[in-house]
């Protein structure tokens, strides 16, 4: 039955006119709709009323037992459709926040070493990220350059961002 519609396949009735069966009533609005072109997509005449206990879908009580069959079908296919996404989702990694602490408590253990660089560390010094050095061949420091802590509230920030993201 499925296709395009014609006003022959609406049997000449207009839903409005008919008291019907409702076939299915749910709470929720966006899946009445749903239902709603389940049917009109299978050429089943039908209307959604408003109740107290949420939306029916209404149809000519001839159309009832197709209607029922209709839906059922769209339901069972939707299942299995939904089986198939979770099967395609990506487990989390087990451990990945343990590691994301751990990077957070290293950063924090650095700047308790280090101290802060108004202090005159000489961590500042050999590991900062200058320029001319990293230019003349010290490339290793473009990487001590970031666990080396600026101002405290900076490196609470890295230790947040570590904990948060796993890493």
């Amino acid at each position: 039955m499925a296709g395009i519609c014609t006003s022959a396949d609406y049997h000449g009735w207009q839903m409005e006119d008919l008291a019907g069966t409702a076939v299915r009533v749910t709470p929720e609005r966006h899946r009445a709709d749903e239902w709603a072109v389940v049917l009109a997509a299978g050429c089943i005449p039908h209307r959604l009323r408003p109740r107290l206990d949420g939306w029916a879908l209404i149809v000519a009580a001839r159309d009832a037992e197709a209607a029922r069959e209709t839906l059922d079908t769209y339901d069972r296919e939707n299942i299995a459709n939904t089986s198939d996404v979770g099967a395609d989702a990506v487990a989390p990694v087990r451990g990945a926040a343990a590691v994301g602490v751990a990077i957070g408590l290293l950063l924090i253990g650095f700047f308790a070493v280090t101290g802060t660089r108004a202090s005159g560390s000489v961590w500042f010094e050999r590991g900062g990220a200058a320029a001319e050095r990293i230019i003349a061949g010290e490339w290793w420091r473009t990487v001590t350059a970031l666990s080396t802590p600026t101002p405290p509230m900076w490196s609470a920030t890295r230790c947040r961002a570590s904990c948060l993201s796993g890493w």
